[in-house]
């Protein structure tokens, strides 16, 4: 499936913030998270986790080795701890109640497949 992406513009660098995690880039670009704390398979927006494709800067960049959705990426030197946490870490470290991120990601789920169902009957048509 293909990203979504929205263009923009950003002194030289032309960052695409996407909603979905791609698979493939197009040379040249690569994919960096923010410093928020996040889950190795959070998804963006949550607890404003975000994530974008940029153009390569080795001098703003550094390899990011926290194990997030299991991808090559990069990180803003020098902002956060860029580390990732089990969803248990996560809800103590936010103060949540113990299982609320499981739940919220089987809403998302939830949510995901009804578009999918909604998708395929429109296709069908």
């Amino acid at each position: 499936m293909k990203a979504k992406m929205s263009d923009e513009l950003n002194p030289g660098r032309k960052l695409r913030y996407t909603s979905q995690v791609p698979r493939k880039l197009p040379k040249g670009r690569v994919l960096v998270h923010n410093h928020i704390a996040h889950t190795k398979d959070m998804p963006s927006g949550v607890n404003g986790f975000r994530f974008w494709t940029q153009k390569v800067e080795p001098e703003r960049l550094v390899l990011c080795k926290c194990g997030w959705q299991g991808l090559t990426h990069y990180h803003v030197k020098g902002l956060g701890s860029h580390k990732s946490f089990t969803p248990a870490q996560l809800e103590k470290l936010l103060g949540e109640e113990p299982g609320s991120y499981a739940e919220f990601l089987g809403e998302i789920a939830e949510i995901d497949a009804e578009k999918a169902k909604r998708k395929a009957r429109r296709m069908a048509l």
